[in-house]
């Protein structure tokens, strides 16, 4: 299993000069490291452009702007798909996306080893094997709730898989499905939250749906942008509108530009 990286650690700008430019070069590959994004930063360093490609990586980016970018950038902009979901698209099916995989043969699957990751506390195990969590500590963000029971948790996928397929992941071969179903590079990729939360959720975007903690719809909306930009996806106009709304809030500039 990839290690995640840490919650604020997305871009670190160095400004060398007033002209830094930085780029990196796409690529057709979709294999566990290869997904991040293209950087670009303009002559006078006042806005960072993410655009939607794959390039090659070893450690993919979280969080989207650090504490460094903050303080030297005024804006920074993220350019989004944008396309509305065609009524011809192949239907979707769950069981093509191959989800609570255990690929690193430790015998916790994708779910469990998030509850591990995410629990502000040590875990117990449900058995001696340490397998499935039984108890911990999670601060659920979409409530602002706190459970310590993971039978009372859903792991929610930020961008739920129906989501991911309407944006065009209908087109993924079943590896590249999986591999989303099941990433844990990025740290709120999947995301422990209430059972009740998550299933109000469903498969809704953000112009249907939204987590009852305002405070958090800054990060939500960012997370979200993220993870579109990543895999190549798209938005539709109202979703577009609705992220713009919601990074209104946040406290460092953001703008949303639709391509």
């Amino acid at each position: 299993m990839l290690p995640k990286t840490s919650h604020i650690e997305f871009l670190t700008v160095i400004l060398l000069s007033l002209a830094v430019l930085m780029a990196c070069s796409a690529t057709d590959s979709y294999s566990p490291q290869s997904l991040n994004q293209t950087k670009l930063v303009d002559e006078n360093a006042h806005t960072i452009t993410l655009n939607p490609t794959q390039t090659p990586t070893n450690e993919p980016s979280k969080h989207l702007i650090s504490d460094t970018a903050k303080s030297q950038l005024r804006t920074v902009t993220f350019m989004l798909q944008v396309s509305e979901i065609a009524d011809d698209l192949p239907r979707y099916n769950r069981g093509d996306w191959n989800h609570w995989t255990d690929d690193d043969k430790d015998c916790k699957n994708t779910r469990h080893e998030t509850l591990v990751d995410e629990s502000q506390k040590g875990v117990t195990f449900k058995t001696s094997e340490n397998c499935q969590v039984a108890t911990g500590e999670w601060v659920d963000p979409y409530t602002a709730t706190t459970s310590t029971e993971a039978s009372k948790l859903d792991v929610d996928h930020m961008v739920p898989l129906k989501n991911a397929h309407d944006s065009g992941g209908w087109k993924w071969d079943k590896k590249k499905k999986s591999m989303y179903a099941n990433d844990m590079r990025y740290e709120d990729h999947l995301i422990a939250v209430t059972a009740r939360a998550n299933r109000q959720k469903g498969s809704k975007g953000p112009d249907e749906w939204k987590p009852e903690n305002q405070d958090y719809w800054c990060e939500y909306a960012l997370d979200w942008i993220q993870i579109k930009v990543d895999w190549e996806l798209t938005v539709t106009n109202r979703e577009f509108s609705s992220l713009e709304e919601m990074v209104e809030i946040c406290s460092h500039p953001i703008s949303l530009t639709a391509i």
